[in-house]
């Protein structure tokens, strides 16, 4: 859905978009990651046994992001993240 939206707003003379810089999901992908069979995509999920947030920098994490940067500047726009602080 990334590329459709980039080339889109490229034709549009777009030069800026938001995007979600965070997809949590909570303390049951400590244990199982459900959320990930679930969701398909999660950046980071709070450890049950550590209590501290743990982050998934793989190719269902991070890297998703990334490439969402990458597509973003070869269609020359540029993103401003939303993020999400909860605590």
């Amino acid at each position: 859905m990334v590329q459709p939206v980039l080339r889109a707003g490229g034709r549009m003379g777009l030069n800026t978009l938001r995007t979600w810089a965070f997809l949590d999901c909570g303390i049951a992908c400590a244990w199982n990651h459900a959320c990930q069979r679930s969701r398909r995509c999660y950046f980071q999920w709070q450890n049950s046994t550590t209590g501290k947030p743990e982050v998934n920098d793989g190719a269902s994490g991070l890297e998703r992001l990334d490439r969402t940067i990458f597509l973003a500047e070869q269609h020359g726009i540029h993103l401003i993240f939303l993020w999400s602080i909860t605590g």
